[in-house]
């Protein structure tokens, strides 16, 4: 997903937000799920949370 982010950002050079429909594409978690597991990942702190991550991903 984040590889799609990077794609659309270096080839649409606007301020508007992203669109829904790229996060929902690209994974099963919904944007509120994917707000909290990148704050998980930003403080470092993503490992104690990865059967969560994993299960919210349709992975187990």
């Amino acid at each position: 997903m984040a590889f799609l982010i990077d794609y659309r950002d270096n080839k649409i050079t606007n301020n508007l937000p992203k669109p829904h429909f790229l996060l929902s594409k690209a994974s099963p978690l919904t944007a509120a799920e994917t707000a909290t597991f990148a704050k998980l990942a930003f403080n470092n702190t993503l490992s104690a949370h990865l059967r969560r991550l994993w299960s919210a991903a349709r992975l187990l």
